[in-house]
């Protein structure tokens, strides 16, 4: 365990960056939902109101909803892990990150804006725990492709010998433990979130 842990140490700076860009995307993500013209708040009241329906009704697969996140976070993990050894994939890596967490901003501005109070109280409770997860997640994997790229960058500027196959081992564990964490955290979503929602629902009444 002690190993595991050591290996999924980042730095302080690191940390600090992407909480910032964490803070802006949610409250950048938020206030667009708020924004938009009245024409795509119907739109997306629309989509809310659909999702809502169909889980009250239970017209969700739970095995097609598991296996389609699965391969949609399963590429993104593997996509950025692939662009942390590569030094062009700086800047990507960040826009992702940053557009993972803006589209959540934007879902709880959309809940908030469409249902007022009930929106947030909604959302705080059933979208907040499994996506601080996922949040957690992107950003230890994200630290360490930034971090790898950095250090690749750093060596062909400076001309300085890397022990690329301890940094890679390092790396690979990251990437496996990102896997297994977004599996549970997906399993969750899938499997148990649905049962909490339309709890939710019947609490608040929406």
């Amino acid at each position: 365990m002690k190993k595991i842990w050591d290996n999924l140490k980042i730095s302080k700076q690191m940390l600090y960056f992407l909480l910032i860009i964490t803070v802006i995307a949610l409250i950048s993500g938020s206030v667009f939902s708020i924004i938009l013209d009245k024409t795509d708040q119907s739109l997306l009241k629309e989509s809310l109101n659909t999702y809502i329906l169909n889980i009250k009704q239970n017209n969700i697969d739970v095995f097609k909803s598991f296996f389609h996140l699965m391969l949609s976070e399963s590429i993104s993990i593997l996509f950025i892990w692939l662009l942390g050894i590569s030094i062009i994939g700086l800047p990507i890596i960040i826009l992702l990150y940053f557009s993972n967490t803006f589209i959540l901003g934007f879902s709880i501005g959309g809940l908030i804006v469409n249902y007022k109070f009930k929106g947030l109280l909604f959302s705080i409770l059933s979208t907040f725990p499994h996506q601080l997860i996922y949040i957690g997640i992107y950003t230890i994997l994200v630290a360490y492709a930034l971090n790898l790229s950095l250090k690749l960058l750093n060596s062909i500027v400076f001309r300085k010998v890397l022990d690329f196959k301890k940094i890679i081992n390092k790396y690979i564990v990251i990437g496996v433990f990102s896997l297994l964490a977004i599996t549970l955290t997906i399993s969750y979503e899938t499997l148990i979130l649905p049962n909490i929602i339309k709890l939710l629902f019947s609490v608040f009444k929406i």
